[in-house]
């Protein structure tokens, strides 16, 4: 690959939690392929089964070009970050282009550290954890159903979000509901 390349580099999904329309992303995705634009998605924030999938994108059947994952790839506790991608786009090699954030802790340089937290991610753990958001989920809604200040419940496997609204039909945000801090 050589040039000038274009990309389009979005979240899949926004923590707040915002879950864009069905088919929004393999219209990115056919948009992106027809102008040869590449297709980057942070995942840091929703990567590694956060959503329910191994990556949130996965949820649209849409493969991009290159994933950056982080936080949850040290398990919480290793300040560890990658970024993955297809392979014809790996010009890198063996070469180090200058120094990274991470790249001088023994732990998190250790190549196991990395694959513990994605081992981890698709291990017996993710259905419990499935369970567990959907037992959440369930509570929210209930609670939506008693308090009219949650105007929305939203979000996919543990991202999960409640809307406060004044009222539900103007969908007037309840912003002094919320703590500021």
């Amino acid at each position: 690959m050589r040039g000038d390349v274009a990309a389009v580099i979005a979240e899949p999904a926004r923590a707040v939690p915002f879950i864009p329309p069905r088919g929004y992303w393999q219209s990115v995705r056919e948009a992106c392929d027809a102008n040869g634009t590449l297709l980057i998605f942070d995942e840091i924030p929703t990567g590694l089964g956060k959503t329910g999938r191994f990556f949130a994108a996965e949820h649209d059947g849409v493969a991009p070009d290159i994933v950056v994952l982080g936080k949850a790839l040290g398990g919480g506790v290793l300040p560890i970050a990658a970024c993955v991608a297809r392979a014809d786009l790996d010009v890198a090699g063996e070469y180090a282009f200058g120094h990274y954030t991470h790249e001088k802790n023994p732990v998190t340089a250790a190549r196991r550290a990395g694959h513990a937290a994605g081992d981890r991610a698709r291990s017996p753990g993710r259905e419990r954890a499935q369970r567990s958001a959907c037992m959440r989920w369930h509570r929210l809604r209930e609670m939506q159903h008693r308090h009219a200040l949650i105007g929305d419940v939203r979000g996919r496997g543990m991202l999960l979000g409640i809307e406060l609204v004044l009222d539900r039909d103007s969908k007037a945000p309840a912003a002094d509901a919320a703590p500021n801090e």
